[in-house]
C-alpha cells in the first residue's frame, strides 16, 4: 500500500496534467485499498453570479466582486496497490 504522501502527490499530478489546475490538499481518507484525496482549487467567480444591486461593473463593489474567487473541490480515488487514479469527481459541499 502506498503512503498518504504518495497518494496525495499522484492526485496533485493527475489534477495538474488532466485539468490544468494546481490544488491544495483538503481531505485524505483510506477505504480498503483505495485512497480518497480531495484537492481544493481557486476559480474566478463569474461576473454574473452575484445578483445584488451593488454588483454591477459600474459600481466599485461590482468591480471588487469580479476579482474574488470561489473554492472548488475535486476528490481523486487512487488504488493504493497499483498507484492508478481510478476516478476524479467534483466534490460538492
Amino acid at each position: 500500500m502506498i503512503s498518504v504522501r504518495e497518494a496525495a502527490e499522484l492526485a496533485s499530478e493527475f489534477g495538474h496534467e488532466v485539468f490544468k489546475q494546481s490544488g491544495t490538499i483538503e481531505e485524505v481518507e483510506v477505504q480498503g485499498k483505495y485512497w480518497l484525496i480531495t484537492l481544493g482549487y481557486e476559480e474566478p467567480k463569474s461576473l454574473f453570479e452575484d445578483k445584488s444591486p451593488l454588483s454591477g461593473p459600474q459600481n466599485i463593489f461590482g468591480i471588487l466582486a469580479q476579482q474574488k474567487t470561489d473554492k472548488k473541490y475535486k476528490t481523486f480515488k487512487i488504488n493504493g496497490e497499483t498507484k492508478e487514479v481510478i476516478s476524479a469527481k467534483i466534490h460538492k459541499l
